[in-house]
């Protein structure tokens, strides 16, 4: 049962990620707009995602990464090189672990 929802969910995500793709503006378009239009593009698709975000956030949807990064005050790229830090640690002493019992 669960996976059935959690494929739901998946395939929700998928289909929104897919539009916000298809409503952003291509390259090429960028150059024929001035910067107030891009600013006003901008603020429509961040108003727009700001909606689906809700939207998703009501049917039960809940990213726990921007949910943990929300309660740290730090900057996202810092507490992934933290996270990405800890687990290499956590290799290399399950490696000395393996590699000390083989040898002793």
């Amino acid at each position: 049962m669960s996976e059935k929802k959690s494929k739901e969910e998946k395939d929700k995500v998928a289909a929104v990620a897919e539009q916000l793709k298809e409503d952003a503006p291509q390259p090429e378009d960028l150059e024929d707009m001035s910067l107030e239009e891009r600013e006003i593009q901008l603020s429509a698709r961040e108003a727009r995602l700001a909606a689906k975000e809700k939207e998703l956030a009501e049917k039960g949807y809940i990213n726990y990464k921007e949910k943990m990064y929300d309660k740290i005050n730090i900057n996202v790229k810092t507490l992934d090189k933290v996270i990405i830090g800890l687990v290499v640690l956590t290799v290399l002493v399950i490696i000395a672990g393996i590699v000390k019992g083989n040898i002793g």
